[in-house]
């Protein structure tokens, strides 16, 4: 019997990049230090990256207590560092374009 794995899948198309959100039990290979991990995926064939991946403990719940919003936050943030860099954005001269993937991001997520 297979597993349904929960995930969230926030798509970004003006960069046709995807964010997946998941429980950190899907996490494999990784030492879980936090209660957040942020990492890219990459599909083969894809010249670069275009997915990006946040692990939480448990996120269905964790979105509901007010308490946890720097954590997802702090993911959402890291996440975004990476398709900055990955697509040749640099945030420090486009901070709105920083700060409207990040409201996106969250609004998505909580």
């Amino acid at each position: 019997m297979k597993h349904k794995i929960e995930k969230l899948v926030i798509e970004i198309p003006h960069l046709q990049a995807t964010v997946t959100v998941q429980d950190m039990k899907y996490l494999k290979g990784v030492e879980i230090k936090g209660g957040g991990f942020t990492c890219r995926g990459q599909e083969k064939g894809e010249k670069r990256h275009t997915n990006y991946h946040i692990f939480f403990m448990d996120y269905k719940e964790m979105k509901k207590i007010p308490q946890n919003f720097p954590i997802i936050a702090h993911e959402c943030l890291h996440a975004i560092q990476y398709i900055a860099e990955d697509y040749g954005i640099e945030l420090s001269e486009e901070k709105e374009h920083g700060a409207y993937l990040l409201t996106y991001l969250l609004e998505k997520l909580i």
